[in-house]
């Protein structure tokens, strides 16, 4: 799959996300490579990549030497540099994952948990995202995602219809 930035302003986020997808999948990469491979000019990838390093998520490597010229510096993920849970909600338990940028997960929690109520669940979760960034700077945390078998109501991201887990019917996810 190929990532396409934009050169509008409200495209910022977007553009963030897509050249430090494009970093973590290619890398060690150089600022014109990532500009030729997702759209952008190197001027919108240089501002890019200068706050992906003043956040810590993207670190330089070696220069890359590519014909004549002086070698240009690669970039790459700085896998320490952020982390995120993942949480998985079953009918049969809670699952809890650490992951750092580079995607690698460095820890899993796992809880046995049939017919919790969906309040009881969520402080389980919040007890294992806990745990398993206790020793992580707060700044370092980027977020947590969750999973759980549906169906949902996409409007309002809330569990409806029959499912396996009517505890969970209504709730807002």
């Amino acid at each position: 799959m190929t990532l396409r930035g934009t050169n509008q302003e409200l495209g910022r986020p977007l553009n963030r996300r897509i050249v430090l997808e494009t970093i973590r999948q290619k890398g060690p990469i150089t600022r014109a490579q990532i500009a030729r491979q997702v759209g952008l000019t190197v001027q919108t990838v240089s501002t890019i990549t200068t706050e992906l390093q003043d956040l810590g998520f993207v670190s330089v490597g070696p220069a890359m030497t590519k014909g004549r010229g002086f070698p240009a510096p690669s970039l790459e993920v700085n896998a320490d540099g952020g982390f995120t849970c993942g949480v998985y909600v079953t009918p049969r338990g809670l699952q809890a994952g650490l992951m750092n940028l580079s995607g690698e997960v460095l820890d899993i929690r796992s809880e046995a948990a049939t017919q919790l109520s969906a309040d009881a669940a969520f402080e389980r979760i919040a007890a294992m995202v806990a745990d398993l960034v206790a020793d992580i700077p707060p700044e370092r945390v980027i977020g947590v995602g969750m999973a759980m078998p549906g169906p949902f109501d996409i409007e309002s991201m809330s569990c409806v219809g029959p499912t396996t887990m009517e505890q969970w019917r209504g709730v807002d996810v």
